[in-house]
C-alpha cells in the first residue's frame, strides 16, 4: 500500500510542476509532455537537490521551472480528424479463415 502510495504522490507532484510551469507562460497542461518532465525532475532530483544546502532549495526550485518550460514543444490538440479510420487487412498468402459455424461447440 505504501508504495502505491507513493507513485500516486510523485505521479501527484510532477502534474502540479507541470501545471505551474505552464501557468507560468500562459499555456495548458496538456501542451508539456509528461515523460520528459519527470525525466527532468529525477535528474533535478539526483543532481541538484542532493548537491545544494537546503537554504538554497528554493531557489533551485525556480531553476526547475525554467527548465520545465524548455519542454513546453507538444502541439495542440487536432479537434477533429480529417479521415476516418479504417482497419487494415493484412496481407497473407493464405486464404482468410471463414470463422466458426453456429453449429460448433464452444
Amino acid at each position: 500500500m505504501q508504495e502505491i502510495w507513493g507513485i500516486l504522490l510523485a505521479y501527484n507532484l510532477v502534474r502540479r510542476k507541470i501545471l505551474d510551469a505552464a501557468r507560468t507562460f500562459g499555456l495548458a497542461p496538456n501542451r508539456v509532455s509528461f515523460r520528459h518532465s519527470l525525466q527532468l525532475i529525477r535528474v533535478f532530483c539526483l543532481v541538484e537537490a542532493w548537491n545544494s544546502p537546503p537554504s538554497k532549495l528554493p531557489h533551485r526550485l525556480d531553476g526547475l521551472s525554467k527548465m520545465l518550460s524548455a519542454l513546453l514543444t507538444l502541439p495542440p490538440r487536432r479537434p477533429e480528424r480529417m479521415y476516418k479510420r479504417h482497419v487494415k487487412i493484412k496481407m497473407s498468402p493464405y486464404k482468410r479463415n471463414p470463422g466458426r459455424s453456429a453449429n460448433y461447440p464452444q
